[in-house]
């Protein structure tokens, strides 16, 4: 959470890495993209984003994590459009590459798109091909297309099978002993439970969630605002409140970072509540 220090411990790491460090230069280079953009600098990341991918060869390994950084900025910019766009060219240089793991995000990116657009079945093509990567892909972002298979196999009306994708994701967890990510994982079964009219469950782990500290949330459902959505479909005064205060710490949290669809969806809950409190 202190994009100062990281932006200089990594200039300084490039500085000392050998040139053909590809993995480490790579995630070198996503680091000082993620510290501009922590800091406020949307436009300072894309500028050192796009002189990287400039003069970068595209057969190194290198480009296809420049590529990554990229998709992740559309993301957080919410441009499916140009998100879809790097995502497909992601995956075409993994496959030329022989990169698993670029290969499985890229499918994650492009089934986010889907489901976004409600193209389901497209979606769940896509999302299955990068869950079944589960020992190639990182742990966060395995999490993160589970999650999101889950929610686009409810909406296809399988809620059963989303139930059991949900479930296969929190034992592979639990056996590979990521205890830090599964607090998103009860967030896409608490949203399950809400789609689902299942209150008084949601009412209950909303009150007793601890999600970690809002710092770089990359998540298609952050915690927090299935914790407000929660509280705002409950009827007591004081779960009003709370929605409330954590709108008003996502709100804040995307005053310091950019981050446009988190900001877009935080707006959203915040014009409910307001027809909630008769204020429109």
């Amino acid at each position: 959470g202190n994009p100062e220090r990281m932006l200089a411990s990594l200039l300084h790491a490039l500085t000392v890495l050998p040139p053909d460090s590809d993995h480490l230069r790579g995630l070198a280079h996503m680091g000082i993209v993620a510290a501009h953009w922590q800091k406020g600098g949307r436009d300072q990341a894309w500028a050192y984003l796009d002189e990287q991918l400039a003069e970068t060869p595209s057969h190194l390994p290198v480009y296809a994590t420049l590529l990554q950084a990229a998709a992740f900025m559309h993301w957080l910019d919410n441009d499916l459009t140009n998100l879809l766009v790097s995502a497909r060219r992601l995956l075409t240089v993994s496959q030329e590459l022989d990169l698993p793991d670029h290969e499985a995000l890229a499918r994650y990116f492009i089934g986010t798109v889907h489901y976004a657009r409600n193209h389901l079945d497209a979606a769940r093509t896509e999302l299955a091909a990068a869950t079944a990567a589960r020992f190639n892909m990182r742990l966060l972002w395995w999490s993160q297309a589970a999650g999101l298979l889950a929610l686009t196999e409810q909406a296809l009306g399988h809620p059963e099978q989303a139930r059991l994708t949900l479930g296969d994701a929190y034992d592979f967890l639990l056996e590979r002993h990521a205890v830090r990510i599964l607090p998103n994982v009860d967030a896409y079964q608490a949203e399950l439970d809400r789609l689902e009219g299942r209150l008084t469950e949601i009412r209950t782990w909303a009150i007793h969630a601890e999600p970690g500290p809002l710092v770089w949330p990359p998540a298609v459902l952050e915690p927090r605002l299935v914790q407000a959505r929660a509280f705002l479909a409950q009827q007591e005064a004081s779960d009003g409140v709370r929605a409330v205060a954590l709108v008003a710490e996502l709100r804040a949290f995307c005053e310091r970072v950019p981050n446009r669809r988190l900001r877009m969806e935080v707006e959203a809950i915040a014009a409910l509540l307001d027809v909630r409190r008769g204020k429109v």
